[in-house]
């Protein structure tokens, strides 16, 4: 494998370990219901217990203005 696959893989790995430690310390991510609110930007929900996350995923670079 040359350097360049190999930093790349390196990266690729290093981003889903952040994944995954960010569902370890918040667990409705892991575990909670899921419930959609928009489909562009897709942002959703996810509850358990008391505990709550919003996601927004823009899916680009480009900004996004979320109303109010």
């Amino acid at each position: 494998m040359g350097d360049s696959a190999a930093r790349q893989r390196q990266s690729l790995f290093a981003h889903w370990r952040k994944i995954g430690q960010c569902r370890n310390r918040h667990s409705p991510i892991g575990a909670g219901h899921h419930q959609q609110i928009n489909r562009e930007p897709y942002m959703f929900s996810r509850k358990l217990g008391n505990d709550r996350a919003l996601i927004v995923f823009a899916g680009n670079e480009k900004s996004i203005q979320l109303a109010q």
